[in-house]
């Protein structure tokens, strides 16, 4: 997904089996996109997915932690301060 929106790659993800992988540049996969709309929809697919995924996963965060007592703003406000001073 870095790729698709030209941003640094945020987690560095770490396979729990033997796993391979197939590495492919920007310039690649988007030339690929054009001419192929069937790889084109799959990987729009498979990044909705993960995302509803991710969503999935702050919303019982959300939950448990407000089961808890925990209030996460307080992190927004801190991330908020240091974005504002660099």
């Amino acid at each position: 997904m870095s790729i698709i929106i030209n941003e640094k790659r945020p987690l560095a993800p770490v396979a729990l089996e033997d796993s391979i992988f197939l590495r492919i540049g920007a310039i690649e996969l988007m030339a690929i996109s054009k001419n192929d709309a069937m790889v084109a929809t799959s990987l729009m697919r498979s990044v909705a997915g993960h995302m509803s995924g991710t969503v999935d996963a702050l919303r019982e965060l959300q939950l448990y932690s407000s089961e808890r007592g925990i209030d996460f703003s307080d992190f927004d406000q801190e991330r908020l301060k240091q974005k504002m001073s660099s």
